[in-house]
């Protein structure tokens, strides 16, 4: 269950994605290098059952989603799916 004064948590697979966003992490956010692959979301899956944060972004470069995108390939999310379930429609 998601904890409202808990921080937002920016779930990162790799060092170079972390240091990307650095800068521009919002105050009091958490970044979680969580790594790639099932014991990567194993890790974070542990992580996110303690219930601490007040919401989960995953931010990456999501080269392993398709094989035909080419490193470096920027998808942005036509919607959001909130955690009762409420869809939330991006731009």
């Amino acid at each position: 269950m998601p904890d409202p004064g808990g921080p937002l948590l920016l779930a990162v697979p790799s060092a170079v994605e972390g240091r990307a966003i650095l800068r521009r992490c919002p105050p009091g956010a958490e970044i979680l290098r969580c790594g790639v692959g099932p014991s990567a979301a194993g890790r974070l899956a542990a992580r996110l059952a303690r219930g601490s944060a007040a919401g989960v972004l995953a931010v990456g470069t999501a080269g392993g989603l398709d094989p035909d995108l080419a490193p470096g390939a920027l998808l942005l999310p036509a919607e959001l799916r909130l955690a009762g379930g409420e869809r939330l429609r991006l731009p």
